[in-house]
C-alpha cells in the first residue's frame, strides 16, 4: 500500500434504519468523551451477553465515535485508559464467543444521541477541543 494514501471512512446511513433505545443511563462523573463512548460500548456488550440466545453471535453495533470504532476494530489503543476498557471488551467477546461488527455513523444521524441527552449532565464532558 502507498504510505501517502488517505483512508476514507464512509458513515453508515443510520438515519434510514428503525431504532429503539436498549440502554440509557446518566454518567456518574466527568470523563473524556472517548472514555465515555467506550464505556457505553462496553455496557451494551455486557447487556447483550447476559442472555443465552445472544451468545455465539456476530452483531452490528453503530457508534458515532470514530475513535471507538477504530479501537474496537483494531483491538487496542495507545491510551492506557482506553486500552483497559478495550481489554475488558475483548475478554467479554472471547468468553461469550460474540463478535461486534462496528459501524460508524455521523453524530447527527445517530438515534442514540437523543437517548443520551435524556439525563442532565452532572459533570462536564471533556471534548477533544478542550485539550
Amino acid at each position: 500500500p502507498d504510505d501517502n494514501a488517505v483512508s476514507c471512512h464512509v458513515p453508515c446511513p443510520a438515519f434510514r434504519w428503525l431504532w429503539r433505545s436498549r440502554l440509557s443511563f446518566p454518567w456518574k462523573g466527568s470523563q473524556h468523551i472517548n472514555i465515555l463512548e467506550m464505556t457505553a460500548f462496553l455496557a451494551e456488550a455486557r447487556r447483550r451477553t447476559r442472555a443465552a440466545h445472544c451468545l455465539h453471535l456476530r452483531y452490528f453495533h453503530v457508534v458515532d465515535s470514530m475513535v471507538v470504532a477504530n479501537i474496537v476494530a483494531k483491538g487496542r489503543s495507545s491510551s492506557r485508559r482506553l486500552n483497559r476498557l478495550c481489554r475488558r471488551l475483548l475478554s467479554l467477546n472471547l468468553a461469550s464467543d460474540s463478535y461486534p461488527i462496528v459501524l460508524w455513523t455521523v453524530s447527527k444521524w445517530s438515534y442514540s444521541d437523543r437517548a443520551s441527552r435524556m439525563f442532565e449532565r452532572r459533570g462536564r464532558v471533556i471534548d477533544d477541543d478542550d485539550l
